[in-house]
């Protein structure tokens, strides 16, 4: 079964393409689901994402796609969006809309502060990554973790690291939960980090230990152009996740 649950377009404004384009492209590449998800509008924090009133423009697309390709394709209404403690009653009300929702960490609040997920700099920051990644998987409100491993963007993996990656990975057995292997970070290239020239993520120390709990791990293409759904780079992580003995699942 071919699938795709992470997906940008033109209301994140650092995408391209509608819901149609999407749609009209995962049909040409046989997919047998595809999931809408762009960045969820925020009451606070962003001014770089969908906007509030966008939102009905939105999800009125994806229905209407729906309705129009329902012979040839399944499509999924979903939105990703970071983990706050005050946001609760929000993402309960997103998520009565929704047939899913992504759990990110590109932001988070850790002792009063927001940090930045790509932007690592302290064992501090790196503890406030992972608790807040727990934190909103223990809130049942999230189909799936994005790009778990982004703190490797630029952070390395050092002995806490791998203590939190195996919390992680107990947590997620626990909760019956999904982690993405995501296909863009291969996308990006590879680059100097931390002294090693490798791939931000999918991040191998990180996926190995993974691989020991066998947690559930679901395949994304996170493309921001309808062009890219299906690219190399997602074929690439598909293998590579299959190759690499990931407890590898198709549907959320």
């Amino acid at each position: 079964m071919l699938t795709n649950y992470h997906t940008h377009h033109h209301f994140c404004r650092h995408a391209c393409g509608n819901v149609e384009d999407y749609v009209k492209k995962a049909i040409a590449e046989k997919y047998d689901i595809i999931g809408i998800s762009d960045h969820a509008p925020m009451p606070k924090y962003y001014n770089d994402r969908m906007l509030m009133n966008e939102l009905a423009i939105y999800l009125e697309e994806i229905n209407q796609c729906q309705k129009k390709y329902h012979d040839k394709i399944q499509i999924k209404a979903g939105l990703e969006i970071e983990y706050y403690d005050e946001f609760i009653d929000y993402y309960q009300e997103l998520k009565r809309k929704l047939d899913y929702m992504i759990l990110a960490t590109h932001d988070y609040i850790y002792k009063g502060n927001k940090h930045c997920g790509f932007f690592i700099r302290n064992d501090e920051m790196l503890a406030g990554y992972f608790e807040t990644l727990i934190k909103g998987i223990k809130s049942h409100l999230f189909a799936f973790a994005a790009h778990p491993d982004l703190f490797a963007f630029s952070y390395h993996f050092n002995d806490l690291a791998e203590e939190y990656t195996r919390k992680l990975a107990e947590v997620c057995l626990e909760e019956d939960f999904i982690l993405e292997f995501n296909a863009n970070g291969f996308r990006r290239g590879k680059t100097n980090i931390a002294g090693k020239y490798r791939y931000p993520y999918p991040y191998k120390p990180f996926w190995d230990i993974i691989k020991e709990y066998q947690v559930k791990v679901i395949v994304n293409s996170d493309c921001h152009d309808p062009k890219l759904l299906n690219d190399n780079f997602e074929k690439y992580a598909r293998e590579i996740a299959l190759s690499s003995g990931l407890n590898v699942v198709t549907t959320i």
